[in-house]
């Protein structure tokens, strides 16, 4: 019997979300004005690198916006940060110095994502 707690996002096998989830968020960021460097589908999770214009704005020269789980349970929850942002001390740096959960529910609408990621890149992160 299928999960009748899915979301239209998510793919009815595994609950993960679909490539259509992953198109409106980056509609959605890109809409909202939010410069995107690249994504990368990571399987279980997907990344945006924002440019480093926006990342500056942030207080880094480098951020990623994430989905990150480590599991979905068999009672439908995720387990893991969910939206996130990771910041980098310098550009070439392959480990973040910084981690921060959105407040977001783990598949938020999209445009409430690209709201999240517009108010840190104007309210710069909280860096200092």
């Amino acid at each position: 019997m299928a999960d009748t707690t899915l979301t239209r996002w998510q793919d009815p096998d595994d609950g993960y979300p679909t490539p259509a989830y992953w198109d409106a968020v980056t509609t959605a960021l890109t809409a909202a004005g939010i410069g995107l460097a690249d994504a990368t589908d990571e399987g279980d999770g997907y990344s945006y690198r924002l440019t480093d214009e926006d990342s500056a704005r942030i207080g880094y020269p480098k951020v990623y916006i994430a989905w990150d789980v480590d599991e979905r349970l068999e009672d439908g929850e995720f387990v893991g940060y969910g939206w996130c942002w990771i910041a980098y001390d310098s550009a070439d740096a392959w480990k973040g110095s910084r981690v921060e959960r959105f407040d977001l529910p783990y598949l938020a609408d999209p445009e409430k994502v690209a709201r999240a990621v517009a108010d840190l890149i104007t309210d710069g992160g909280g860096r200092g």
